[in-house]
């Protein structure tokens, strides 16, 4: 078996790198063989030129050129992404509270507690630091 970088021909962008019978290397697409499978984030092009480089370490890194550097604006997206997408699954978890029923079986003062609670996890956005740094409220008992 033979290995090959398939890249587009007009941007000279690494598309995957696929393994190919000795001698059939993809007539439909524009190929180069490589000596071993890597990730596809070890191979870019400069003056149309193959270079090899050090695997990405993270997704939030980008090529600029000459390094990896870490991309903060994807990385904090994707932080505020994981905030939001906790903080509903607590809102949720603590919808009972809301229930007329609710003030019946815990009484007025549990109630507020998690009304309070509630409120923080809406406020979550606005803390300090966000989304790096969070500091998460406490569930009432």
């Amino acid at each position: 078996m033979a290995i090959y970088l398939i890249y587009d021909e007009t941007t000279y962008t690494p598309k995957y790198i696929q393994s190919f019978p000795v001698g059939e290397a993809p007539e439909d697409e524009t190929a180069i063989e490589i000596e071993a499978f890597q990730d596809l984030s070890c191979f870019y092009f400069e003056n149309q030129v193959l270079k090899t480089r050090e695997k990405q370490p993270s997704t939030f890194h980008t090529w600029n050129g000459t390094a990896w550097v870490e991309n903060t604006s994807l990385l904090n997206a994707s932080k505020a992404e994981y905030v939001t997408a906790k903080r509903e699954k607590l809102l949720l978890e603590s919808d009972w509270t809301e229930l007329p029923s609710a003030l019946a079986r815990i009484g007025h003062a549990k109630v507020q507690e998690w009304q309070s609670y509630r409120q923080s996890l809406r406020d979550i956005t606005t803390q300090e630091g966000y989304p790096a740094s969070i500091t998460w409220p406490t569930k009432p008992q």
